[in-house]
């Protein structure tokens, strides 16, 4: 019987250790640990100056962390507001730092350190529109912004160029620009050009999209000057272009801005004109529709439907798993009807990674996919 109790206290505190290795674990992949390098000027005592390089490396340290995250290189090219809005708080960020190695260089303090930054950091970028949601996984975005120079619809949009490619690098999956040129003589594609947001949840959703960015770029001659070498024409670029979400049609990032450069001819000064507006707005307007996601908290809806159900009881049961999987905010029974269930889901989680969850249940198979459709079989 000792023998027995020796046996069971051994087990207990296997798993009790399991458990806190596994709890620690998941604290420690929600930071970030990192090494940085601070500096600063002695000019008023090498306490001080040790001091404002402790500080720089905190700065430099929640950067660092901040770089891991921010998948897109044109996000991070604009560390502005993470100046600003994030490393001002890098003091409260650094849960913890070890010196590694201090010393002086001529008349500037060295302070190297290991610091292991704060899960916070992560929510920071989020409400600011660095980077989604991770539960979010991938929204599908359609792109469609008419472009026009002089009068001239162009072939190729620089803005609509510059934004996809942001958006790409955010992880967004992009809904193929060859689309846009196969919809563009449609009524409804005209009117969402012009600003109804209500044809663009109507178009997304034919293409099963989660966001559509739509609206248009153009130029306008303002004026034109001779200078000695010739006649300077100056073209003012306006872009007024929205982002909706198809699930709730609300607007979660809207632009209007307008922008003027000069060249020899109209054409290149309106070309250099949209290209500078393209510049000037394209990281502000995708960070926009990042945080817009991140606010609304990943809340949205589909509809499950099941089939080859066997009775009234399974799709009961069915239900019941529906509001045990993990992400699954709200369930609502529809109908059941020859072997048929129908549900609505409200979900804090990405369609793919609900399928995931499903698809490990037994005798359930997911059969069809889109950002707003689900549909099991019964095996």
């Amino acid at each position: 019987m000792q023998e027995f109790n020796r046996g069971l206290t051994l087990i207990i505190c296997i798993m009790i250790i399991t458990l806190m290795v596994f709890a620690g674990s998941s604290d420690i992949m929600a930071q970030e640990v990192v090494t940085a390098e601070g500096r600063a000027a002695i000019s008023n005592g090498e306490a001080l100056a040790r001091d404002e390089a402790l500080q720089d490396a905190y700065r430099r340290a929640v950067e660092k962390a901040a770089g891991v995250h921010i998948r897109s290189t044109t996000l991070m090219e604009n560390l502005q507001v993470v100046e600003q809005e994030i490393i001002a708080k890098s003091e409260g960020l650094v849960e913890s730092y070890d010196i590694i190695r201090e010393r002086r260089d001529g008349s500037i303090y060295i302070v190297e350190i290991r610091a292991t930054v704060s899960r916070e950091l992560r929510s920071e970028l989020e409400n600011l529109g660095f980077i989604l949601q991770e539960q979010l996984g991938n929204p599908r975005v359609m792109l469609l912004v008419k472009e026009e120079n002089g009068g001239q619809e162009t072939f190729f949009s620089l803005f609509g160029s510059e934004l996809r490619s942001i958006l790409a690098e955010a992880g967004f999956n992009l809904v193929n620009p060859d689309v846009a040129q196969e919809i563009r003589g449609r009524e409804e594609t005209r009117q969402m050009l012009d600003g109804n947001y209500q044809a663009a949840v109507a178009i997304g959703q034919d293409y099963d999209a989660d966001i559509v960015i739509h609206g248009r770029t153009f130029t306008s001659f303002m004026a034109e000057r001779d200078v000695g070498s010739g006649t300077f024409y100056t073209m003012e670029a306006y872009a007024d272009v929205q982002a909706t979400t198809t699930q709730d049609a609300r607007i979660i990032a809207s632009i209007s801005e307008s922008s003027s450069q000069y060249a020899p001819s109209k054409e290149v000064a309106g070309n250099e004109a949209l290209k500078s507006i393209a510049d000037e707005v394209k990281v502000d307007l995708v960070r926009n529709v990042i945080a817009g996601i991140n606010q609304a908290g990943g809340g949205r809806s589909i509809t499950v439907v099941a089939v080859n159900v066997p009775d009234f009881a399974a799709a009961m049961e069915l239900e019941e798993t529906l509001r045990n999987t993990r992400g699954v905010e709200r369930v609502d029974f529809r109908s059941f009807d020859n072997q048929v269930a129908q549900y609505e889901l409200n979900i804090s989680l990405s369609p793919q990674n609900l399928a995931v969850h499903i698809s490990q249940q037994p005798r359930l198979s997911i059969t069809q996919l889109q950002s707003h459709r689900m549909e099991i079989s019964f095996d």
